[in-house]
């Protein structure tokens, strides 16, 4: 049913879109990106180094190929942030950092859908086959990062629930959007199915260290010794 692919890939691509707004906005607010990987970001940009060339050579909706370029984008600001404010890099070099970074993406996505193309008119789905696996196993590699932040910290922290309750919905909407092809694209799928586990773990994580880091830091402050003025006079 192209109707209903064309709709809910388009709902998907929204919300997958502009779900790291609210992570921008919350690094830009805060003035930091305390909890946040820039590895985490940087990894989440480049997964759509095979994710964005391979929906276009599938032909797939044209949300779900729009989508990876946005999502790269916001990727990479996010990114930016992380050097800016986690790093203390400066504004302009943190600018110059982006700009190399989107420039690097855009030629090699417009390489790889040239070089697609070219394989296919040459009777070859290899190429294609690969880069849809990519897909999904960059989506796999791209998580680590996070997760081992959250091991060093023992809390879920930086990251914008927000960014990962819109995350999630999007690639639920994606999948939907995929089963109603003419023929599912099972790498697609277990991609955007790898989105929705990574971001549910990461929130079921959050449920159950966030309160014990809470718990643990009362317990700290209880124990430790009270402080007193300086500028209290000693009693007679």
């Amino acid at each position: 049913n192209p109707a209903a692919e064309e709709g809910l890939a388009a709902v998907g691509a929204v919300l997958r879109s502009i779900q790291i707004i609210p992570q921008i906005y919350k690094s830009y607010k805060t003035k930091s990106t305390h909890g946040l990987s820039s590895a985490f970001m940087l990894a989440w940009a480049c997964t759509q180094l095979a994710l964005g060339p391979y929906t276009i050579v599938q032909q797939f909706a044209i949300p779900l190929q729009i989508q990876p370029q946005a999502f790269a984008f916001f990727s990479a600001v996010s990114w930016s942030q992380c050097l800016h404010y986690g790093k203390e890099m400066s504004t302009i070099k943190a600018a110059a950092c982006l700009v190399a970074l989107l420039t690097v993406l855009a030629g090699a996505q417009v390489g790889s859908v040239f070089g697609l193309r070219a394989g296919r008119a040459a009777g070859t789905e290899v190429p294609v086959k690969v880069f849809g696996y990519l897909t999904w196993l960059r989506t796999f590699l791209s998580a680590p990062p996070q997760f081992y932040k959250i091991y060093q910290l023992r809390e879920v922290v930086g990251i914008s629930f927000t960014l990962l309750s819109i995350d999630i919905t999007g690639a639920i909407f994606s999948i939907l959007s995929l089963l109603f092809r003419a023929k599912a694209d099972i790498p697609a799928i277990v991609t955007f199915a790898l989105v929705v586990v990574q971001n549910g773990l990461v929130m079921l994580l959050a449920l159950i260290l966030n309160p014990r880091a809470r718990a643990r830091r009362a317990k700290e402050a209880a124990l430790s010794p009270p402080t007193h003025s300086t500028d209290e006079k000693p009693t007679s």
